[in-house]
């Protein structure tokens, strides 16, 4: 907790947790089981011009994704029950281990979804197809956080304080400053896009996304 506590702890510092030589994990496993699982899943684009069940269910059985062998990071020996890695490492991986993000979507495609939807290769229930959009932002956000494309509360904070001319150098925050950022955090959690430069500081730009089949309701789906 004292590691957790320091500034920028979530990109800067590393934790303990059980050594990833232990997990008797393979990357190649997961090649696929990301965050764009979901639109794979949900969306009929360009994954039908090979074979639906290539892109579905990961790219397993596609040889132009084979695990890239790279230089271990440092984890310790193999008899080690534990060792110190980043959080990014944690949430989103590394060359040896492939973090908690693709494990948690490879058991939403493999274990969660209905074997009749499995068969058709897409999501045809609108229902489900906004939960896991839903899902797909929250881990998204998490994912980010942890790399630090989108600050952590904490940094954002500190960070607006900093370059605010309210604030006078001296470690406190006024009642003046306050406002302002309640103000500011009001925008951001609303989606407030008549404050386009606001937003745009906080969250990270992205591609654009495919078209959809379906018309989704603008929504904090939509942000990141």
């Amino acid at each position: 907790m004292k590691i957790a506590h320091r500034v920028d702890s979530v990109l800067k510092d590393k934790f303990w947790f059980k050594n990833p030589k232990l997990w008797n994990l393979k990357n190649s496993d997961f090649i696929g089981y990301d965050l764009t699982w979901f639109d794979r899943f949900i969306n009929q684009g360009n994954d039908e011009l090979i074979n639906d069940k290539v892109y579905l269910n990961g790219y397993f059985e596609d040889p132009l994704n084979l695990e890239v062998e790279e230089d271990s990071p440092d984890v310790g020996n193999s008899d080690e029950n534990e060792s110190k890695l980043t959080v990014n490492e944690i949430i989103n991986g590394n060359n040896i281990f492939p973090g908690l993000i693709k494990m948690i979507i490879k058991l939403i495609a493999t274990d969660l979804i209905p074997d009749t939807l499995k068969d058709n290769n897409h999501c045809n229930l609108n229902e489900l197809a906004g939960d896991l959009l839903t899902l797909q932002q929250y881990l998204k956000l998490i994912s980010y956080r942890a790399s630090g494309k989108i600050p952590t509360i904490a940094n954002w904070l500190r960070n607006q304080v900093l370059q605010s001319t309210l604030y006078n150098q001296d470690s406190k925050v006024s009642d003046e400053l306050n406002y302002e950022l309640i103000k500011k955090s009001q925008i951001i959690s609303d989606l407030d896009f008549n404050h386009p430069e606001l937003l745009e500081s906080y969250f990270v730009k992205t591609s654009p996304k495919p078209q959809r089949s379906r018309q989704w309701p603008l929504s904090t789906q939509n942000i990141l």
